[in-house]
């Protein structure tokens, strides 16, 4: 936890820094979705380290799904692993519209 914070922290200072200059002032509210978002006190420690608001996103909640066949606890529970398969879904039907 510890080190993928301070991995995380490095990052996002270099790229505030060395990429961004004068682009945005400071990094406010942190979205983890994916693998590591289930890591346990992780959004505790980044917002510590951070010194910012952290949320897991879950793309599910906004979307209204047809629950025959799915196991909607699953969905749930494991919802962060699917942002980008969400995001890029939700990008065709905006597209095709």
């Amino acid at each position: 936890n510890d080190q993928l914070a301070s991995e995380i922290h490095t990052t996002v200072t270099y790229f505030m820094t060395e990429e961004m200059t004068g682009r945005f002032e400071k990094v406010d509210h942190i979205f983890l979705c994916g693998g590591a978002a289930s890591t346990l006190n992780l959004g505790t420690t980044l917002s510590s380290v951070l010194r910012a608001p952290v949320q897991t996103i879950n793309p599910f909640q906004r979307v209204d799904i047809q629950p025959s066949g799915i196991d909607m606890d699953y969905i749930m529970t494991q919802g962060s692993l699917f942002g980008i398969s969400v995001g890029l879904g939700l990008r065709d039907i905006s597209e095709i519209k």
